[in-house]
C-alpha cells in the first residue's frame, strides 16, 4: 500500500460546535483551533488545541480508500482547570477528509462521549514547526487567533 499522504504539520482552522447550552438554548460561536499532526511512515499522533483545552490522540490513522484520503483519530480531551466546571474531561473521535496532494485542507466532524458533536475545517498549514501549545500556534500563524 505504501506510505500514506503526509498531513504532518500545524494546521489552523475552525471548530463549529452543535452543542446547545441547556440554560439559555445558545450554541457557542465558532472558534479558532490548531491541529498538530506528527507523522512518520509508520506512526501518527494528533493534538488539537483550543483556548480552553487540549486533546491528544490515543489512536490515529491516515487511510486511503476509494480514491479518498481520511485522517481518523480517537482522543482524550483535558480542559484547563479554569473551565472544568462547564467542560469536563471527555473522550471523542474525529474523521477528517484530506483534500489535495500535498494536503491543503482537512475537513470533517467530531463527536464525544458528552453527547456533543461538531465540525472541523482546517485550511492553513505550517510544516515549519509542530506547535507545543495554543500560544505557540498563534505565533506560528502571525500572532492572531
Amino acid at each position: 500500500m505504501g506510505v500514506p499522504r503526509s498531513v504532518r504539520g500545524t494546521w489552523k482552522g475552525t471548530l463549529t460546535s452543535f452543542w446547545i447550552d441547556a440554560e439559555n438554548g445558545n450554541i457557542p460561536p465558532p472558534k479558532t483551533v490548531y491541529l498538530v499532526v506528527q507523522q512518520t511512515a509508520s506512526r501518527i499522533s494528533v493534538k488539537l488545541m483550543t483556548d480552553e483545552s487540549k486533546s491528544t490522540s490515543a489512536l490515529a490513522n491516515v487511510e486511503e480508500a476509494d480514491g479518498s484520503v481520511r485522517l481518523t483519530y480517537m482522543y482524550l480531551n483535558r480542559p484547563d482547570m479554569r473551565v472544568e466546571h462547564r467542560s469536563r474531561i471527555h473522550h471523542g473521535s474525529t474523521v477528517l477528509d484530506v483534500s489535495g496532494s500535498p494536503a491543503r485542507r482537512l475537513k470533517g466532524r467530531y463527536w464525544t462521549d458528552r453527547d456533543s458533536r461538531g465540525e472541523l475545517d482546517f485550511e492553513e498549514r505550517s510544516t515549519q514547526k509542530l506547535a507545543d501549545d495554543f500560544a505557540e500556534a498563534i505565533e506560528l500563524f502571525g500572532g492572531t487567533p
